[in-house]
């Protein structure tokens, strides 16, 4: 088996020639450290390099919605401007404003060096701006772009295409405490919200279903931060199950991604239909619940990718890497439908050492569970 025939297989819970192993990704501090571009590349195909390498099964994003709608423009509907600025210590900031026949909407994007940006200002504000919000327009989705990266992964490995799940768009622009609240404060106001955004995801969930990607990938983060399974059931499981169903119509296998605390809400994510769960996080790294409990109440309908205490890739030594490999394979494993992987990024602290640790143990012992 190739990388990406073994991917497949493990998602659709076959039988593999051997356990796929792989890194969610790299913090852009570690990458920059220890995979600096080459001539001619990309970060993307750098990344690709750095996993074959360590001889990993890469499963790569080729292409995804937009998450960040201030970046969209529509003269006289939808007609974004931005301001650049800067904090007094230096840290790039831009400040978005969008002006649609309904009102204005406003937001203050931060990014540092080596780290993922964030908002420091919410986008969505005030009741009222929903009134400006229904004039969101379409993403573009550039199929074409999508089959060029997959035609540069040839096979190396299995590439997906994402969106935001509805919890996690709603959050980014309202903010996850405020959100949080809405559905107990304004419950009718939320659901509104959420319908709004759900109309835009579902649009690019369908385009991007339409590209030649065979697995469809859907990013609910923020799902880990703690929900209960009454308020997964009536805010969230509805509209994601749209974007499912829309995904598997085409063919596509549907990934779903939660990090964090999942114990209320595993019989909800199997019973959308999605085909495999990640990361998996246990008790010592940010979870409550751990893997092989999960493995044991839906691993019979989901492939689990993830499981491995990701935060002894930055603080243990190569030995306690190799035994947490073991761990995983031992308890998750049998029965197929897993891929080992930390269930965290690599940070920027991490060894190098540790890096090779888990590669030299993934060759050594995944081969134990295939066949």
């Amino acid at each position: 088996m190739n990388s990406r025939e073994r991917l497949l297989a493990a998602i659709r819970r076959e039988k593999v020639d051997k356990v796929p192993a792989n890194v969610t990704y790299y913090m852009p501090a570690f990458s920059q450290a220890h995979f600096p571009l080459q001539p001619g590349q990309d970060r993307w195909e750098a990344h690709l390099q750095s996993y074959l390498k360590f001889g990993f099964d890469p499963l790569m994003g080729v292409g995804g919605g937009q998450g960040q709608p201030w970046q969209l423009h529509r003269p006289g509907r939808w007609t974004a401007h931005q301001e650049a600025a800067e904090t007094v210590e230096g840290i790039p900031l831009v400040t978005y404003t969008i002006d649609t026949p309904g009102g204005s909407l406003s937001t203050i994007y931060r990014r540092d060096a080596g780290f993922s940006g964030w908002l420091i200002e919410p986008f969505i504000k005030e009741e009222d701006d929903l009134a400006a919000l229904k004039y969101l327009p379409e993403a573009a989705i550039d199929t074409a772009a999508i089959v060029r990266q997959l035609d540069r992964l040839d096979g190396r490995g299995l590439g997906y295409v994402s969106i935001n799940g509805i919890w996690q768009q709603a959050c980014y622009l309202r903010g996850m405490a405020q959100m949080a609240m809405d559905l107990y404060d304004r419950p009718c106001w939320a659901e509104r919200f959420l319908g709004l955004l759900a109309d835009w995801l579902a649009a690019q969930t369908l385009a991007l279903s339409r590209s030649s990607a065979e697995a469809f990938f859907i990013n609910e983060s923020y799902l880990g931060l703690g929900m209960s399974s009454a308020m997964f059931e009536e805010f969230v499981r509805p509209f994601d199950q749209r974007f499912v169903e829309i995904a598997k119509g085409a063919g596509k296998l549907v990934l779903y991604h939660e990090c964090g605390r999942i114990n209320a809400l595993l019989e909800g994510f199997a019973d959308m239909g999605i085909d495999y769960l990640e990361p998996v996080n246990p008790r010592a790294a940010s979870g409550d619940i751990e893997p092989e409990e999960v493995k044991r109440r839906i691993g019979d309908r989901v492939c689990l990718r993830g499981g491995f205490n990701h935060e002894l890739m930055s603080t243990g030594r190569p030995q306690d890497i190799e035994e947490e490999v073991k761990r995983c394979l031992a308890k998750l494993a049998p029965g197929g439908g897993y891929i080992l992987c930390p269930a965290g990024p690599i940070q920027p602290e991490t060894p190098l050492e540790n890096l090779t640790a888990f590669s030299q143990a993934a060759q050594e012992y995944c081969g134990q569970y295939g066949g």
